[in-house]
This record gives C-alpha cells, structure tokens and sequence, in this order.
C-alpha cells in the first residue's frame, strides 16, 4: 500500500459483519474514493478470520486495495492476505512472514514504538486516536523518519483534515464509515474530497 499519492483512505472493518453480504457491498465503497488499504479487526477463531478473508480477498485485489489482518501473522499465508497490523511487540514478526508482506505497527502516541517498529522494519506505523497529540507527533515523525504514517480512529471530516494537514499518508476510518447514515460509499466519498487538497503535501 505505497503512498505514492497522500493522503489516501485506510479501512478497518467492523468486529463482526455477515462475510458475503460485506464483500458484495464493499466493491461500491471502493469506488467512491482513493482507498488503499482495508484492515481485517473480526473477532472470532481462526474459521471467523479465514471466512472473512476468503470472501474479501477477491474483492480487495480487484480494486487494487490491500487486505491486512490484525495481529494474526500467522494466518496471512492461509488467507491471501497483503500483509498484518500487529498492535503488539514485533520483534521476530518480519521473519516470520512470506516475502513482500505489508507489516504495519500500531503505536498509540509512543514516538518510542514508532521508532523501535521502524528499526524492526515495520512499513508504516500508525499513532492514534486522532486529535491534537496524534498530529503533533505525525507531525514529527514526518520531520524525522520517511516511513508512512497512518492516522488511527479519525472520526469527522474535521479529524481527517486536521490530520491530513499534519502529514499523514494514510487516515484509518471505521465507524465514520460503516455507521454512515447514507451509507459508507458516501462516507467515503466525502472523506475523499475532504482531504483531495492535502494529497500533494
């Protein structure tokens, strides 16, 4: 998930969702705006993950959106998936996953995680929730480190744009989405052209 052209879309599904009726509907939110990335946060056994992800994986790959899994690298081979989010340590991880594989680390608002998850070869990191103290270290990191980074919990068309100012590569939507009143495709495409000034940053 390059981010050739920031700041971009990143997804995080529901805890629970039906698999086939989600993947019919998610082509639709695709569409509506420049989304890089859906992150897989089911919860359930390994049978609830790979359900999920046999019936998102051809959908993703089909709108060019890479499919992450949280903190299951072990199930990214099984499922298909581009790669993990792992929101704890990820020491020995990178060694532990196919080649190519996207490995992102979720920080919280610890520049020291950040910079550990680099020196481990993370490929972005994420800082969050949203908001004041997430900006200011994104703002940081962008001055510091060339690794992308990914606003979490961005939940207004206010939150993407503070957050797309301070640099961001990618912003971490869900309920914002989901939970739309008219519907995530709309959502999407609203966050889309709240943020489309900021992609040449």
């Amino acid at each position: 998930m390059p981010a050739a052209e920031p700041c971009r879309l990143y997804l995080v599904t529901p805890t629970a969702f039906e698999p086939t009726d989600f993947a019919a509907s998610l082509g639709g939110v695709f569409d509506a705006g420049d989304v890089a990335c859906l992150r897989l946060e089911v919860d359930g056994d390994d049978d609830t993950v790979k359900r999920a992800a046999a019936a998102l994986v051809p959908v993703c790959r089909s709108h060019d959106v890479a499919l992450l899994l949280t903190d299951s690298p072990h199930r990214v081979a099984a499922t298909g998936a581009d790669g993990v989010h792992m929101t704890q340590p990820l020491d020995g991880i990178r060694d532990a996953l196919p080649a190519d594989t996207i490995l992102g680390a979720g920080c919280g608002l610890s520049r020291h995680h950040a910079l550990v998850a680099g020196d481990l070869e993370a490929d972005y990191v994420s800082f969050g929730p949203a908001g004041p103290a997430a900006a200011e270290i994104i703002g940081w990191w962008n001055q510091m480190v060339v690794l992308p980074s990914v606003a979490e919990g961005v939940a207004s068309l206010e939150d993407a744009q503070a957050m797309a100012e301070a640099g961001a590569d990618f912003l971490a939507l869900s309920g914002a989405v989901w939970d739309h009143a008219d519907g995530p495709a709309t959502a999407i495409a609203a966050f889309d052209a709240a943020i489309a000034k900021y992609r040449d940053h």
